[in-house]
């Protein structure tokens, strides 16, 4: 039977979450928790390093990867992946906004997908996306991009299309929001929440502090009781976790012991 491009698309990414958890995976470990032949992980890296998303290489002697390089950002790849997740989460989010909020909502996929499904009474958005002006948005919703440098096409071929620096610090600083709505790259009840590009931490930082309100992160399972190098909140800052129904049990208990309010979607 003919695997589907959407299979192969979310097995790739799979196959890059995998490595970001545990660069020292062996192949044959991959071949077994994506469920396909060792051939079929050699090729999907061969796919990834040919376009730049990925830079592995294999030690001879225990047939295991060394990993230098990994995504930072929601490239089009990791963007298109775990839909069905991500939309459920988003609409979630967005089902705890009320009429006059201003929301602070950051560059992460899911996110952003929290924006069309706002159908309350009028909403201000502050978000450093790009992404947003492409969004489906309800008339009674405004949109401010924060301004700032753009993440854009960089040496190694990521794409995000946020903004960074001191002009999106400088706009943040200058609004305070009542909700702050943030996708994070792994969150922890140990290290709290953290991201996996260095550029958005002090964004991610200063939403959380112009934020009077409640702060919650949405993320899909994979994010779920992972830290990534790059540490930008204790827990103790995040009010709600949105999550899926696949999320480790474990890990959610672990963070709700922090005061963390838990909501899992059906999917």
């Amino acid at each position: 039977m003919r695997v589907s491009d959407a299979d192969i698309r979310e097995r790739r990414a799979n196959l890059i979450q995998i490595l970001q958890n545990d660069a020292d995976i062996s192949l044959a470990e991959l071949s077994s928790v994506l469920e396909v032949s060792e051939s079929t992980v050699r090729r999907d890296m061969n796919y990834l390093k040919e376009r730049n998303i990925l830079s592995t290489s294999i030690k001879n002697s225990n047939g295991q990867f060394t990993t230098n390089f990994v995504p930072e950002f929601d490239n089009d790849l990791m963007f298109n992946t775990k839909v069905e997740e991500k939309e459920a989460i988003a609409k979630e989010a967005a089902s705890m906004l009320e009429s006059g909020d201003v929301v602070y909502i950051n560059s992460s996929s899911t996110a952003l997908r929290v924006i069309k499904y706002i159908t309350c009474g009028f909403v201000t958005v502050i978000t450093n996306n790009a992404r947003a002006i492409f969004e489906p948005v309800n008339p009674n919703v405004k949109i401010i991009l924060t301004g700032g440098e753009i993440i854009q096409n960089n040496s190694v071929g990521n794409v995000k299309f946020c903004t960074t620096g001191d002009y999106a610090i400088s706009t943040i600083k200058n609004i305070l929001a009542n909700v702050c709505i943030l996708g994070i790259s792994g969150i922890s009840a140990e290290k709290g929440i953290s991201s996996a590009a260095i550029d958005e931490l002090t964004v991610n930082r200063e939403m959380i502090n112009s934020c009077l309100g409640k702060v919650i992160i949405v993320a899909d399972n994979r994010k779920i009781g992972f830290n990534h190098n790059y540490i930008f909140s204790d827990i103790e800052n995040v009010d709600y976790l949105i999550t899926d129904n696949e999320a480790k049990t474990i890990e959610l208990d672990k963070i709700k012991k922090e005061g963390v309010e838990i909501i899992q979607v059906n999917v």
